[in-house]
């Protein structure tokens, strides 16, 4: 950054642009302080330069230094916050959980014509589920009409706080139905879940096969396991992952499965 700020001085005229990249890069080694100087010192700002600067201080922890920027834009009303202000903010919310405050940008983004979608979207489900309101979570994933897997794994990362197993993996369920394709975040998400809901019944499976392939190498995968100690060959293209069977639904629909089924978390690795 000392070559980057030395040719910064040397600039015989600075744009925003300019501007906004020295904060950026000095937001992103953790000087906040030589970035709030520089972000003081601009003669002009534009949203972009604010965004870089409210995102420096999120980078480094400082949440409500961060909001209290965001407050001052919406006061001066020079500018008016875009998409990308509101995704940052939010995400500083989410850290603070303070619901208030998550409930006011919903209502700005909502008043403000801002469609609930894409980032601002998975960044409005987390801001709920970090403060406390995993209903109104669920309600925001529901509303939204375009669902991407980053959707799903914000709204099945919130069931995984507050100790929501089942419903989390009744949502992974319907994720398959549904032909979304799952990635590491999922998997994670969902095994959080079940893990903080003392959902013990836990067996390994294949990660990113095809829908249609899935449902039936789940089964083959279950019905060759007889022993915790069992590995399988599958395909070079599939990794193991873990996914989850409840032992309640196994031992209901055939008691003859029930050993199948070990009641130990377990990472199954291929040879």
């Amino acid at each position: 950054m000392e070559v980057g700020y030395d040719l910064f001085r040397r600039m015989p005229k600075r744009d925003v642009i300019s501007w906004a990249n020295m904060i950026d890069g000095y937001g992103r080694l953790g000087c906040v302080d030589v970035a709030r100087g520089l972000f003081d010192d601009m003669g002009e700002r534009d949203v972009v330069s604010c965004n870089v600067m409210v995102a420096g201080y999120v980078q480094n922890g400082y949440f409500k230094e961060a909001l209290e920027l965001f407050h001052d834009m919406l006061r001066e009303r020079k500018f008016c916050p875009d998409r990308t202000t509101l995704v940052i903010a939010l995400s500083a919310i989410a850290q603070l959980g303070n619901i208030k405050e998550g409930i006011a940008v919903h209502q700005y983004l909502e008043k403000n014509g801002f469609v609930v979608e894409g980032k601002l979207g998975v960044a409005l489900i987390d801001m709920y589920a970090k403060s406390g309101s995993i209903e109104i979570a669920i309600q925001v994933f529901e509303n939204i009409k375009e669902r991407s897997v980053d959707h799903w794994n914000a709204v099945i990362g919130g069931l995984a706080i507050h100790g929501l197993g089942e419903v989390a993996f009744g949502l992974f369920i319907e994720m398959e139905r549904l032909c979304v394709q799952p990635d590491d975040i999922t998997f994670i998400g969902v095994l959080n879940a079940c893990g903080h809901s003392g959902m013990a019944w836990v067996i390994c499976i294949v990660e990113k096969i095809s829908c249609n392939q899935e449902a039936g190498s789940r089964k083959h995968l279950i019905s060759n396991r007889k022993d915790k100690g069992s590995k399988f060959r599958l395909s070079p293209s599939c990794r193991v992952v873990l996914i989850f069977e409840s032992y309640q639904i196994e031992s209901n629909s055939n008691p003859s499965k029930c050993n199948f089924v070990s009641t130990e978390f377990r990472i199954l690795e291929l040879e």
